[in-house]
């Protein structure tokens, strides 16, 4: 669960959209690539910055 900051709040509407609840992360990561699930991992799970990341898997960043 994301907790999203309390100014986004009015940003965001669930009223008036039907969000598929069946999507999970899961699914979504499986729809990445190796690289891509790679780079969403340490950024996300691990804390790197970009700039590391690039570093670890030797990819320029652009």
């Amino acid at each position: 669960m994301v907790q999203l900051k309390p100014e986004y709040d009015k940003c965001i509407s669930f009223e008036d959209e039907d969000i598929p609840l069946s999507i999970t992360l899961q699914e979504l990561l499986d729809q990445l690539n190796e690289v891509e699930k790679s780079i969403f991992i340490l950024k996300f799970y691990e804390g790197y910055s970009f700039k590391e990341i690039a570093d670890l898997l030797n990819m320029p960043i652009e």
